[in-house]
């Protein structure tokens, strides 16, 4: 996993993205009779004409999509980092810094074998060295490797390190031509924003899950949840009374699995540590830990056991 850092203006994650390449929105797939098909992954998106290099003036529209392209390069406007840019051989995003003082950005590929970005720098006044804080623009261009999927994670940090913004998350798709796509990963989750399940001196991370029990304990933001000595329960789960009462939500028969956290009664909590069935509501879930970890924490009865909701 490779890291790279630089400068870049506070005033927001992208400040324009250029898009260049010959591809069109989505992956190209071929069909029966050997054509080529496309798929749009964003409709309604104008793609502008900017500078190339090329001689020919030839652009075309996608139906489908609504994409107006010219195959010489393009330039598209978004300042909206939902929205996608799509099947380019080459995705620019455009940020601006000064010196002296300007944030750092932290891009962070999980596969980097599938997608790779370089990065110019130019100054916008040619004086620059002889001015205080002098601005510039950084432009990241972004390109597929092999064709895959993987996700970027991108951090707004200070000089000093603090993180500034939120973490920015997004899926790389690379096509089989070697296209690139970049969306954002709306299923992703800030591990700072985590819940934490802490025994002892072990911190867990939680994945909530998505309904009214789980929202209502995410609410009490910056809470911590003593769980005191944990009762086993049929030897399959460790169960006690937690100093809150929760929202009584509909109680359904679920099979849980080993670091489940569920709720059975409108104060009562409990941490499975053995498949089985039961009447409760799942409300998350212990990440990167086996059933044998666990099983050998939660046997520790001395040990302190707390949950903790983190400020969002």
């Amino acid at each position: 996993m490779k890291k790279f850092k630089k400068m870049l203006a506070a005033s927001g994650l992208v400040l324009a993205i250029a898009a260049v390449g010959c591809g069109l929105a989505g992956c190209r797939s071929k069909d029966t009779d050997g054509s080529e098909s496309r798929t749009s992954r964003t409709s309604a998106t104008t793609v502008e004409t900017s500078e190339s290099t090329e001689a020919t003036e030839t652009s075309e529209t996608t139906e489908e999509s609504g994409v107006t392209e010219d195959t010489t390069g393009a330039t598209s406007s978004m300042t909206d980092t939902n929205q996608s840019i799509s099947g380019w051989k080459e995705i620019k995003w455009q940020l601006s810094s000064f010196d002296g003082g300007g944030p750092e950005y932290d891009i962070t590929f999980e596969d980097d074998t599938i997608a790779t970005y370089s990065v110019e720098k130019k100054y916008r006044n040619p004086d620059h060295d002889k001015m205080t804080g002098s601005p510039f623009t950084y432009t990241y261009i972004f390109k597929g490797v092999k064709p895959g999927t993987t996700k970027m994670t991108v951090e707004e940090t200070l000089q000093g390190g603090s993180l500034l913004e939120d973490r920015k998350y997004y899926i790389v798709t690379v096509c089989d031509d070697l296209t690139i796509i970049i969306e954002e990963d709306k299923d992703a989750i800030d591990p700072d924003k985590m819940p934490i399940f802490s025994i002892g001196d072990r911190e867990i991370k939680v994945v909530m899950e998505k309904n009214d029990t789980a929202q209502e304990i995410m609410n009490r933001r910056n809470t911590c949840f003593s769980l005191g000595k944990m009762k086993d329960i049929n030897g399959n789960e460790k169960s006690c009374w937690i100093d809150a009462k929760i929202h009584q939500e509909e109680i359904t028969t679920v099979e849980v699995k080993p670091g489940d956290i569920i709720r059975y009664g409108s104060m009562e909590f409990a941490i499975v540590y053995k498949a089985h069935t039961i009447d409760c509501v799942v409300i998350g879930h212990l990440q990167e830990i086996t059933e044998e970890e666990l099983t050998n924490l939660l046997a520790d009865e001395e040990a302190t056991k707390e949950f903790y909701v983190p400020f969002q």
